[in-house]
């Protein structure tokens, strides 16, 4: 009788005329199960397994297979369908031992779904070992900002393993690749294989993170963004921080108002997106007393977020005064300088005059060695270290005593990071012949991950060109905590009592060389 009735509800949908299409249409779709049905066709032993179902009205298809131990491992179908019957074949003989059960749900009703269990035995099955899975976490992680391709083909390698115990944020984690790599159906196939698997707040937060394209790295170049899945997710966040306890709930907050500012702002709702933000300005003002630079930083970043929202509005003046209280507040943010200047220009149509402007905000800035404001590295001792180069080579800090070493902390997932390497580059060459030394560590502890960063150092290397030694760091060593290194790039110039004399964070291309060489100078002077 389904074929009958489905024959039916579309002869109701086409052919009745507009006038009765609501009385007719009830009458006519009203016998038609409102649940899918489903027939899964599978021995325990076959490779090949056969699921069948049908779909009683058009509806929004999500077909996903779980097992008991390991969690969702395949979500085949996650699109609209029309009414008829489908089926899918799939090959599970890399799948483990296990029971699986197979979900039918339309339109993201639990009440609309059918499932049905199966077991399948895979006894020649190799289980990958802790530290091979390791590895190509590692691998995926620090492939994710230059190579999306190869970081996909990591994250499935991860997936196929179905009993490893981090599924949840390997569906996540692979969710930003695959913006440049696949279609809608699977990037949202895989947000949804994420949710199920870990259904918190924050990973509802990271999701909008991902969908609105805020945190991407340039190198991915022009990708297919969803800001409406970005919005869902971003309030699914906030409606959901009840999960996050009460000490660190506002703060949660404060993150996830901002993330749905950068939502709205991709999807070009700028009066929404304000209002997000200026929630972010009236939460953080609630919170507990904040150390100076962690508040100054929060505070810079949501202003340049206003000012985005103004220059987008064409409220040049409104942008500019904002860009420049975001200065006072960090004035080592990497963007805002650039992001002042542009606006500058478009507010006068020139950007004559810009240097004497930028030169009056210079005053307003706070001092690096305001100490009780903002914690300062300038007149300590850098520590000792005994790190190895990326061709092995050891160095020790003991042996650099007598030079002015310049130490750059970078990260390969730091944007920045790698045009300021660049600028490095320059500094050696030229003091190839005076007793200035650059180096370069990439900090790799408070990451956690160490070696397996090693083969994406070297191809930054290659590809940057770069001649300087490049270290990394080691736990034991953990020279960025014992240095106190906040954020990355931060370049440090240490004097030839080993003393720190220049502390920058964070990379403003037009003012980084001339401050380097300026302290170079003054301390090769004496």
């Amino acid at each position: 009788m389904k074929p009958f009735y489905l024959l039916i509800s579309c002869i109701a949908i086409v052919f009745i005329p507009a006038q009765n299409t609501l009385v007719l249409a009830q009458e006519t779709m009203a016998p038609v199960p409102s649940r899918p049905t489903l027939t899964v066709v599978a021995s325990p032993t076959d490779s090949i397994i056969a699921i069948s179902y049908t779909v009683p009205e058009s509806s929004f298809v999500n077909l996903s297979i779980s097992g008991t131990v390991g969690g969702v491992i395949a979500i085949p179908v996650y699109e609209p369908r029309m009414p008829g019957e489908y089926t899918v074949k799939l090959n599970k003989k890399h799948w483990p031992q296990e029971v699986y059960t197979i979900s039918v749900v339309l339109n993201h009703d639990r009440k609309r779904r059918r499932s049905r269990r199966f077991t399948h035995h895979a006894p020649d099955r190799q289980i990958a070992s802790d530290e091979q899975l390791q590895q190509v976490w590692n691998q995926a992680i620090s492939s994710m900002r230059f190579d999306p391709e190869t970081s996909v083909k990591h994250w499935e390698t991860l997936l196929e393993n179905t009993d490893y115990e981090n599924r949840g944020a390997a569906f996540l984690y692979s969710c930003g690749p695959l913006l440049k790599v696949a279609d809608s159906t699977r990037v949202h196939a895989q947000i949804d294989s994420a949710v199920k698997w870990v259904p918190r707040s924050s990973v509802y937060k990271s999701i909008a993170i991902f969908m609105n394209g805020h945190d991407l790295p340039s190198s991915y170049g022009d990708v297919k963004l969803y800001p409406s899945t970005a919005l869902q997710y971003a309030k699914k966040a906030i409606a959901s921080a009840d999960d996050i306890p009460l000490p660190h709930r506002k703060h949660a907050l404060c993150s996830y108002y901002r993330v749905l500012g950068h939502s709205y702002l991709a999807a070009e709702k700028l009066d929404d997106a304000e209002i997000a933000f200026q929630k972010v300005l009236s939460l953080f003002g609630e919170l507990p007393e904040h150390h100076t630079l962690v508040k100054n930083k929060w505070d810079g970043g949501v202003l340049k977020d206003l000012g985005m929202v103004k220059t987008l509005k064409r409220d040049y003046d409104g942008a500019l005064q904002l860009y420049s209280d975001a200065l006072v507040k960090n004035p080592w943010d990497t963007d805002l300088w650039n992001m002042l200047q542009r606006v500058y220009t478009l507010r006068h149509g020139t950007d004559e005059g810009y240097r004497a402007f930028a030169t009056r905000l210079e005053q307003r800035l706070p001092s690096k060695n305001e100490a009780d404001e903002i914690r300062s590295l300038i007149g300590k001792n850098f520590p000792d270290f005994s790190l190895k180069t990326i061709e092995g080579e050891t160095i020790n800090f003991a042996d650099l005593k007598g030079q002015i070493v310049v130490v750059n902390f970078w990260g390969s997932w730091c944007g920045p990071c790698i045009p300021e390497l660049s600028m490095l580059e320059k500094i050696h060459s030229e003091y190839s012949d005076a007793p200035v030394k650059v180096i370069a560590i990439h900090d790799m502890f408070r990451r956690g991950i160490f070696k397996d960063y090693l083969s994406t150092i070297q191809k930054i290397a290659e590809q940057t060109n770069i001649s300087f030694p490049m270290l990394y760091d080691t736990k034991e060593a953990n020279i960025a905590g014992r240095s106190d290194i906040r954020h990355t790039p931060t370049t440090l110039i240490i004097d030839k009592e080993g003393k720190i004399q220049y502390e920058e964070m964070g990379y403003v291309e037009t003012r980084f060389l001339p401050q380097v060489k300026a302290i170079i100078e003054k301390l090769i002077a004496g």
